[in-house]
């Protein structure tokens, strides 16, 4: 992509039939940094990107869909600036980026994207097992509290331990990783 939005120049995009959606891929030195998802609800057969920057796709019923850039930055997009803006070194980037790409698996950034797992991007004070998510296990729904920095390294650190029978499953999580995540979590909440 070249000239749709300067956050998104250089990156890759990926249709998918099958998943309806498009994927936008950060890819530096031969390594993907992250996946984001953008569900489109539509199966895409051809997606191309005009001349003024616009991306077309063409989709199922001989449909034609015009993506324009959001005045609105993605999540995913804030954490990326937070995670460039860490005085840390480049490696530890990349193992931040790594350790959130695990988690994007079930978890998406946007608040109130509680399909898969709840959504993390408005975590941070949020009270336990209170997102739209409709498959919470019963050890998290018999949790009180909030979300805070404890709750969260307890959580992250080791899931069974903090909510035994909770369908979280262990990420082996190194105690920097699970600082790393808890900070990004918070920061990602804090006004801009």
């Amino acid at each position: 992509i070249q000239g749709f939005h300067p956050s998104w120049d250089g990156d890759l995009l990926v249709s998918s039939l099958m998943a309806q959606s498009l994927f936008r891929l950060r890819i530096r030195d031969e390594k993907v940094l992250f996946v984001e998802p953008i569900e489109i609800r539509d199966r895409i057969r051809y997606a191309h990107q005009h001349s003024d920057g616009r991306i077309a796709l063409w989709v199922s019923n001989a449909r034609l869909i015009w993506v324009t850039p959001s005045e609105t930055p993605s999540a995913l997009a804030h954490v990326e600036a937070l995670i460039e803006g860490a005085d840390v070194s480049e490696a530890r980037r990349a193992d931040m980026r790594t350790t959130l790409q695990t988690c994007l698996e079930c978890h998406a950034l946007e608040p109130g994207d509680d399909q898969a797992g709840p959504n993390l991007g408005d975590v941070f004070g949020r009270r336990v097992a209170s997102t739209a998510f409709a498959e919470y296990s019963s050890a998290l729904r018999g949790r009180t509290g909030r979300w805070f920095e404890d709750e969260l390294r307890a959580f992250l650190s080791d899931p069974q331990s903090y909510a035994p029978g909770t369908t979280m499953p262990g990420a082996s999580l190194s105690e920097e990783q699970v600082g790393d995540l808890v900070d990004l979590l918070r920061r990602l909440n804090e006004p801009e």
